[in-house]
């Protein structure tokens, strides 16, 4: 008895100290114990993910998000439109929570409401199939799953990409065409699913040499396709993976990603300056080869804090309606921040329970294990590149959802 206690005492204390942990399932076990319904359900909440790209499909937007839409509804099916609320974890709960206010608002949306019905959908699976896998397989074979499912559609997609030298399908000399052209979408998306999918291999396999490798193909993609956010958001995952050893340096825990996330938003809005203020500025212009007034970002910011006061509690209600209020104010495609995104499609009322669920989710962050700084990493890394993109979408709620996931005990 006393041995068993001390057993688990020693666990425990590997874990809090964030000890190597590795992931006990193996691949058979997927071949094996895991049911065919169930690698559906995580293919279609994936596939539902991509936004696609018309010049291979030949369907047009309205079309697309149908069938985004489709896919969506076909994975609900196959796991049952009942959710047992009174068995979901709190992080769950926030989850659904903000993606049902994403869809209802949709319902009352004008322009395009059928990407927030998508959004919605798709983000509510996104919290609930990691989950449900967790508690039918463990979460050690729920993770090699995700992990697993997700690797494989990334692989096939960045070997088309490097196939043609980044191009995609178009094959006209235009970057910004050649750019959003890719099987899934288009080149932001791709490299924030190889981002996900480097913090995924490496909460499997957790080593310096895992760090180095899964790392350098990330940075080595997004160079491809000549996303300088993928770019930077690889090597700050990097750094800080590589600042948890031996000990882990960087801060963590319930609430500092989310006010940092607020804290850029201020930053970009009320003193845009700082952005391309010396060494910030020397990378941008030196090493990412960006202009110095990031790519006229510096010219939307001042503008965004005027159409939030238009309509402060529920914003624009779509995605599309917030974009074109925006082009209307600077002619800008949107916002270029991804905080005063949410700001501007969802209100405040979205912001603040967007805000809750982050909380929730990174709750546990303080005592993650080694394999968990990876997932960790590439929150920290979507958060810190949210100052210049709209990137906290359906990739960052995957991160959070098997972040919270794989930090649960199993029932």
């Amino acid at each position: 008895m006393s041995n068993g206690v001390e057993n688990r005492e020693r666990i425990s204390n590997s874990f809090r100290y964030g000890k190597e942990i590795t992931c006990r399932a193996k691949l058979k076990d997927v071949f094996e114990r895991v049911e065919i319904r169930d690698l559906l359900v995580v293919l279609a909440s994936l596939c539902a993910i991509f936004n696609y790209g018309s010049s291979w499909t030949g369907l047009t937007g309205s079309q697309l998000t149908l069938l985004r839409l489709a896919i969506a509804l076909f994975a609900c099916l196959l796991i049952g439109l009942r959710f047992p609320w009174k068995s979901l974890e709190l992080y769950e709960k926030a989850g659904l929570t903000y993606c049902g206010f994403v869809f209802i608002e949709g319902l009352f949306g004008r322009i395009s409401p059928g990407s927030a019905w998508v959004e919605g959908i798709t983000g509510a699976l996104l919290f609930v199939v990691p989950s449900q896998l967790r508690r039918k397989y463990g979460k050690d074979l729920a993770g090699l799953i995700i992990c697993l499912m997700t690797c494989l559609i990334i692989a096939l997609v960045d070997i088309f990409a490097i196939a043609t030298a980044g191009r995609g399908f178009v094959t006209q000399d235009n970057e910004f065409l050649f750019s959003s052209n890719y099987l899934i979408g288009d080149k932001f998306l791709l490299a924030y699913m190889n981002m996900l999918c480097f913090a995924l291999l490496y909460w499997r396999f957790p080593s310096v040499q895992s760090l180095i490798l899964f790392g350098t193909i990330s940075l080595f993609v997004c160079s491809v396709i000549e996303c300088s956010t993928g770019v930077t958001g690889t090597i700050i995952m990097i750094v800080v993976i590589a600042l948890s050893y031996p000990v882990r340096v960087v801060p963590a825990g319930r609430f500092f990603l989310p006010a940092t996330t607020v804290v850029l938003a201020v930053v970009a809005v009320a003193f845009t300056g700082l952005l391309t203020w010396g060494p910030f500025g020397h990378f941008i212009t030196n090493f990412l080869g960006e202009s110095s007034d990031l790519t006229g970002r510096t010219m939307i910011y001042p503008v965004l804090m005027s159409l939030f006061l238009k309509k402060p509690l529920f914003g624009y209600l779509t995605g599309n309606g917030a974009n074109q209020a925006v082009t209307a104010a600077c002619g800008a495609a949107d916002a270029q921040e991804g905080l005063f995104h949410i700001l501007l499609t969802n209100g405040l009322m979205g912001v603040v329970l967007f805000l809750i669920m982050e909380c929730t989710a990174l709750r546990d962050a303080c005592s993650m294990h080694r394999r968990e700084q990876g997932v960790y990493a590439f929150i920290f890394a979507m958060t810190a590149c949210s100052v210049v993109e709209i990137n906290l979408g359906l990739p960052l709620l995957l991160g959070l959802s098997f972040f919270a996931m794989s930090l649960t005990s199993d029932e």
